[in-house]
């Protein structure tokens, strides 16, 4: 799991060195992308707004994401490069916000996605419960 993954390569690629780095990190992504499936190896990502300069589109690479989630208000050019032109029937009467968005899971059709919000007290109270 990467959070912010944007803000990681962006910290990184302002030097010259940085810039192999983060090109590193970008190929080393690309291959669990590719070849993690076989091995159960999956790659979560995440970040505020999504671009493609993360995965350019020649490399193919943002194609093999299993699950791909947008939430909230979307700009098109994030909603674009993350679900390639799917359309949800009635999308334009879909309120997004805070946890409200639409998610793309293994080429099927893209659909709704509603995330309850769950209170810092109860996770913490289930996960205590959990471990007694």
């Amino acid at each position: 799991m990467i959070d912010e993954i944007a803000g990681l390569l962006s910290h990184y690629s302002v030097t010259k060195d940085g810039k192999k780095k983060a090109d590193e990190i970008r190929q080393i992504m690309s291959s669990i992308l590719m070849l993690g499936r076989s091995r159960r190896c999956f790659l979560w990502l995440s970040m505020q707004r999504y671009t493609a300069s993360i995965f350019p589109a020649s490399s193919g690479s943002a194609d093999n994401f299993h699950v791909c989630a947008g939430l909230g208000n979307l700009t098109a050019e994030g909603r674009k490069g993350l679900f390639a032109g799917e359309r949800l029937v009635d999308e334009q009467d879909i309120k997004f916000g805070q946890g409200k968005g639409i998610v793309l899971i293994d080429g099927q059709s893209i659909k709704g996605l509603i995330i309850p919000k769950v209170s810092k007290k109860k996770i913490l109270k289930l996960l205590h419960e959990d471990f007694q």
